[in-house]
């Protein structure tokens, strides 16, 4: 039996971390090797972490409330995605992997809480979407309003939007992976640009340990998709990016990668595993 457990939002400051430019790890770092063994449960991963100690001398006063309740323990294979958004006018949307019924989760999808500035909404009882969907990605989206990204049980990552953040019926609209290759998955999605209608997203494609096949000679494709218009079409549609192709990587893992926030036109993500050196892949004109 899962242990429920209470979803606390802790505010905190961090740093979210395609011109593409390498951030280059000290060579010690680089060559020290740790073994990691991956097992596989549905689109979750199971592994053996190495416990690094680490003792915090932070002064930092860290506050908490409770916005939701899910009893779907894994929220993350690795590092979580961009789940939160504070707005300039104080509001903020929070998302988390929602999750009631136990052992198969036939509810799991989004769970949802908006702060008005002076409330969090009531906890949700249901998904934001109408399928089983997993890891949502949250940002702004348009002039007012919001969007969410996570992946179907097949087809593609799913996004649902509104025009009014808090408030209102959702929209949707899918992205499949490549042809064959549909199950796309854990994706990490932002939006830029001055009215956020500029979406990016990442998605892998299934890898063998899921049971899927190699794309393009790379087990476990980490594909690129790029809209100017809010999703109604593509400039890059399930695109591997020069430097992550067959001729550099072997392949990928779930939620090894990560967005920073968008800064006017900077775009930027980095890539991390303990099998793999740590990269960074950055545009100016995003």
């Amino acid at each position: 039996m899962k242990k429920l457990f209470t979803l606390l939002l802790i505010s905190s400051l961090g740093i979210y971390g395609f011109a593409q430019e390498r951030a280059i790890s000290p060579k010690q770092i680089r060559n020290q090797a740790v073994l990691v063994q991956e097992t596989k449960q549905g689109d979750r991963l199971t592994k053996n972490p190495t416990s690094i100690p680490y003792k915090s001398t932070s002064t930092l006063v860290i506050s908490e409330e409770q916005v939701g309740l899910s009893r779907y323990d894994d929220q993350a294979n690795a590092s979580i995605q961009n789940r939160l958004y504070v707005y300039d006018d104080g509001t903020i949307g929070a998302t988390w992997n929602h999750g009631l019924e136990d052992n198969t989760f036939p509810d799991r999808g989004t769970g949802y809480s908006y702060f008005d500035g002076n409330s969090w909404s009531e906890y949700p009882t249901e998904r934001i979407e109408d399928e089983r969907c997993g890891w949502p990605s949250y940002c702004p989206f348009g002039e007012n309003g919001e969007l969410v990204a996570a992946h179907t049980s097949g087809n593609g990552t799913k996004f649902s939007t509104r025009e009014t953040k808090g408030t209102g019926e959702w929209d949707s609209f899918l992205l499949p992976g490549p042809s064959g290759q549909e199950y796309i998955l854990w994706n990490r999605t932002i939006t830029s640009g001055a009215d956020r209608n500029r979406i990016h997203s990442l998605a892998l494609t299934l890898p063998s340990s899921h049971g899927g096949t190699p794309y393009e000679g790379v087990d476990g494709a980490l594909l690129y998709s790029f809209s100017t218009d809010g999703g109604d079409s593509w400039d890059y549609e399930n695109e591997i990016l020069d430097g992550m192709t067959s001729d550099d990587y072997v392949g990928f893992e779930g939620d090894n990668y990560t967005w920073a926030e968008p800064k006017d036109d900077i775009v930027a993500f980095v890539v991390g595993d303990p099998s793999i050196d740590m990269f960074l892949m950055k545009s100016t004109d995003g």
